[in-house]
């Protein structure tokens, strides 16, 4: 099991980076996990999304995309 300050180390671990720019997200993540557990899902399912989680703030960090709880501006472009 994970406990919340567990997630951030873990977090940090999957991603090669540190995320303090999305505590916001961090929050999310920790109820997500929490939420695996509770629907009962093997720990590689739950490891698994939650490296895809992981995937996720290193994209948000390295674009410089908002993370949970920004309402914009967004970025506009082709492709965006």
């Amino acid at each position: 099991m994970l406990c919340q300050s567990c997630l951030s180390p873990l977090i940090n671990s999957l991603t090669g980076a540190a995320h303090s720019t999305a505590p916001g997200l961090e929050r999310d993540i920790a109820s997500f996990a929490r939420h695996l557990r509770a629907a009962n899902l093997s720990p590689k399912t739950i490891q698994t999304y939650l490296e895809a989680n992981g995937q996720l703030v290193r994209f948000l960090a390295e674009t410089g995309l908002p993370a949970a709880g920004s309402r914009g501006p967004w970025p506009t472009g082709p492709g965006l």
